[in-house]
């Protein structure tokens, strides 16, 4: 059952690929970032903070934990958001990266995540697992400072 999930999951990506999607090339101070502490992406993602609606961002690593690529890949409404693990998984295939960071705020303030942000977070490091593209981390960030899942949520992740 999972190498058919997998098998359906790629050819999926791959028709996606085909037909409309490429990457533009920019200049900017976050890519090359070394990620190396939920501190550091807190950090460079603040603005987050600001948003008046819930945007979820996925950050594509290298090896060394550096920002390859940085993507909004869903936006919701004030308390909300509907994200496919597809559209975090897409960029990271793609760039062949070994692993990602999920970003998403909360315009409320609240630093603690939802069942469903811990449900959600699971099934990443699940899929994550299978494709070998390892979830370092998902980060909530709101007004209030930063949550890391991977140090508050730890049983959501998978064993290294």
């Amino acid at each position: 059952m999972r190498l058919y999930f997998i098998q359906v999951f790629l050819m999926a990506l791959l028709r996606e690929i085909t037909l409309r999607y490429q990457f533009i090339q920019v200049d900017c101070d976050i890519t090359g970032n070394v990620i190396d502490s939920p501190h550091r992406i807190a950090r460079i993602f603040s603005d987050l903070k600001y948003e008046t609606k819930e945007k979820f961002i996925v950050v594509t690593l290298n090896t060394r934990h550096e920002i390859m690529n940085y993507e909004v890949v869903a936006i919701g409404d004030v308390a909300s958001i509907q994200v496919r693990p597809i559209e975090l998984f897409r960029t990271a295939i793609i760039l062949n990266a070994p692993a990602i960071v999920a970003i998403h705020n909360h315009p409320s303030g609240s630093l603690e995540p939802s069942a469903a942000d811990k449900c959600f977070t699971k099934r990443l490091a699940r899929i994550g697992r299978d494709l070998d593209v390892r979830l370092l981390d998902h980060m909530i960030v709101s007004s209030k400072g930063h949550n890391s899942l991977r140090e508050t949520e730890s049983k959501l992740f998978y064993p290294e």
